[in-house]
């Protein structure tokens, strides 16, 4: 069981992270990570360890029993890449470092990283933080831009969100099986 596995959530999709290490001690062997993509439907209790979060927040990982977590403020972070104007209206003193947190240790993040960078993540030009954050964002936005119709702007974002896909019905049953278990 996963820290996130305490709380209401949708997974919306998943990051395939092609590191070179086995992340977990009982693999038998290298394989890609699944890094899951979760809307939160609850607010995260203070005391949690593995992470933080909002009703509405993005997390990327899941915590403690499986990838850690980077939590994506929402719905700020889709208006900082969609909508610039109205996101430096509606948070004029909110900086860009503020829209996320990451709850990785530095081991952790060098393996994660290691995979990002197959993926086309460059630690001379982006933070990693920034690049998976709008990696997301566009994913979002071409997924389920429903979702966030009222915040999508028309600016245009430079990571196309490739690194990231939506759930296959067997995804589906093993990342949403509160869903389909209990109906929430």
């Amino acid at each position: 069981m996963s820290s996130i596995d305490q709380y209401i959530y949708t997974c919306l999709g998943v990051i395939e992270c092609p590191m070179p290490y086995r992340y977990f001690s009982q693999q038998a062997n290298i394989q890609p990570i699944q890094v899951a993509i979760y809307r939160l439907r609850q607010d995260i209790s203070e005391f949690e360890t593995d992470f933080q979060g909002s009703e509405g927040d993005i997390l990327v990982g899941g915590g403690g029993g499986e990838a850690p977590a980077m939590r994506i403020r929402m719905p700020e972070a889709m208006l900082l890449y969609t909508n610039w104007n109205r996101f430096e209206q509606e948070y004029p003193d909110l900086l860009i470092d503020e829209l996320y947190s990451t709850y990785w240790s530095p081991t952790q993040a060098f393996m994660l990283c290691t995979g990002y960078e197959t993926l086309g993540w460059n630690p001379e030009n982006d933070r990693i933080e920034q690049w998976l954050m709008e990696h997301v964002v566009s994913f979002l936005v071409k997924h389920f831009a429903d979702d966030y119709k009222q915040f999508i702007g028309n600016d245009t974002l430079d990571c196309d969100g490739k690194i990231c896909h939506t759930l296959t019905d067997e995804e589906d049953r093993i990342w949403n099986w509160k869903t389909h278990k209990y109906g929430i």
